[in-house]
């Protein structure tokens, strides 16, 4: 690969802790370049999440990971996610996805340009995103001009086949949510979640239903405190929590054919066959951490 445009640049990663960004720094790393990792802090990631990211700093990376935030939301104990629909009265939409903008894209944006002054040469910012991820990231290039960085996507044309086997050949282990059959780490849960992600998300961590339903009766607090009749009340797109739980949970045939595919996640990769379970992988990588 042709790597003569990054010409001395800095070089920024974005590592979220899901498969396609840890196998876009394995690759930096397998190329010999040097580079920033950095993660947009949302406040409303699962747990293990926040620890993979760990692992991956300690043992894979053996560097620092930036946890970049916008800190104008980030000054309670419910920082992140939370404080910033409290703020706004409003949950995030479709059309006003305020979550990525608020909490991703402005510090993201904030510290390229913090990066550009330092260095006073733009810099790259790269991306793990895969064309066959979905139909709006089909038809992206690998490479984008901002005004405040270049945008490199190094894997625009991997499969998810490349991404598990770049993963095996430096001995690192995925996120251990994909194990136990996410399809996707991130925000926990997104509020685009999907029927099956839904109710698999419930039974892993019903708790965190609670803690969406008390946000909910929270922001119809805070509406009606200000007399605000524009609120956004409701956590997913369907509606309350409690009504999208009982469609997500209803049993139904369809869906049960969907799980089935859905929920291999160690067969995906090739963990079933080697006998590893989630528990044989936390006590096999996160033993470094300590």
């Amino acid at each position: 690969m042709n790597l003569d445009f990054l010409k001395d640049r800095p070089l920024v990663a974005n590592v979220s802790g899901g498969k396609d960004s840890t196998a876009m720094a394995l690759f930096l790393i397998d190329q010999g370049l040097d580079f920033e990792p950095v993660f947009c802090d949302t406040g409303w990631e699962h747990e293990e999440t926040y620890e993979y990211l760990d692992y991956l700093e300690k043992v894979v990376l053996k560097k620092p990971i930036r946890r970049l935030k916008n800190e104008r939301f980030f000054k309670t104990d419910q920082g992140g996610f939370q404080e910033m629909v409290k703020s706004k009265v409003f949950f995030p939409t479709g059309n006003i996805r305020t979550c990525t903008l608020t909490l991703k894209v402005t510090p993201q944006l904030e510290y390229m340009d913090e990066v550009r002054a330092l260095h006073r040469k733009k810099p790259v910012s790269a991306v793990g995103i895969r064309r066959d991820e979905s139909q709006a990231r089909s038809t992206l290039g690998e490479f984008e001009e901002k005004d405040e960085s270049t945008i490199w996507r190094p894997l625009i044309d991997w499969k998810v086949a490349d991404v598990v086997a770049i993963h095996k050949r430096f001995n690192v282990a995925p996120n251990p949510l994909y194990t136990r059959g996410f399809s996707r780490v991130g925000c926990f849960p997104c509020i685009f979640s999907r029927k099956a992600e839904i109710k698999h998300a419930y039974h892993e961590q019903p708790e965190r239903f609670d803690l969406i339903r008390n946000l909910e009766e929270d922001v119809k607090q805070i509406a009606k405190d200000l007399g605000r009749k524009d609120a956004q009340y409701s956590f997913f797109k369907r509606g309350p929590v409690d009504e999208v739980l009982d469609w997500s949970l209803k049993n139904d045939d369809q869906m049960e054919l969907f799980e089935e595919e859905y929920l291999s996640g160690c067969l995906t990769w090739g963990l079933c066959d080697s006998g590893l379970s989630k528990k044989v992988i936390s006590e096999m990588d996160y033993e470094k951490l300590k």
